[in-house]
């Protein structure tokens, strides 16, 4: 089971390239000239002060972060608002952030598991007399089957799998102990399996 997420479907999620080669921080965009320009942005005294080379750390993290929040929230868009919003907070806390890998990968799932909430709430709101819409599905099977996940045993399983993260290194990430961990991974992999085999 260790390859779940080396199957085609995930390809797509972990190759997911931007329509542009523009890239979004704090609403601007690589391509836009002026002085409003991400590199004039992340090169002003305050920024490059407060976290060192956060345009480096940017260009480096950004895309295999956006990979992470699309498998979590299973929507590149709220993938990259997670990402963005990630860095803008690492920007705000500043030097008061140790490691700034682990601080952007913590928002990350952070700001997954607050989209989440969000949509449960937006769900319990929502009208019954409205009717759903159903889109087409963006993946093969492997995708779909992670989507039936809830958030909690995908947020385990993505982070074991994808981020080939330790079990305690997932516990500490999402605030649980590490028996709970191994709780969720076991019946999420029981429940790929059961789908799996009945499909």
């Amino acid at each position: 089971m260790r390859n779940l997420l080396h199957e085609p479907g995930l390809e797509l999620a972990r190759g997911v390239q931007r329509s542009s080669p523009s890239t979004r921080l704090i609403g601007v965009t690589r391509d836009r000239c002026g002085p409003e320009s991400i590199d004039e942005l992340l090169s002003t005294d305050r920024v490059a002060a407060a976290v060192p080379d956060l345009s480096g750390l940017f260009r480096s993290e950004h895309a295999r972060l956006v990979r992470l929040a699309h498998l979590l929230t299973g929507s590149v868009a709220a993938g990259e608002d997670v990402v963005q919003d990630a860095f803008v907070n690492l920007q705000r806390r500043g030097s008061l952030v140790h490691n700034p890998k682990a601080y952007l990968r913590q928002s990350v799932v952070n700001g997954a598991t607050g989209f989440h909430r969000r949509r449960l709430i937006e769900a319990r709101h929502r009208d019954s007399d409205h009717p759903r819409v159903v889109l087409a599905p963006e993946v093969d099977e492997t995708w779909e089957l992670l989507c039936r996940l809830s958030p909690k045993r995908r947020a385990v399983v993505v982070l074991r799998y994808y981020e080939d993260l330790a079990v305690g290194e997932i516990a500490s990430l999402l605030g649980m102990r590490e028996g709970t961990v191994r709780s969720l991974l076991h019946r999420a992999l029981t429940s790929l399996k059961e789908e799996i085999d009945h499909a």
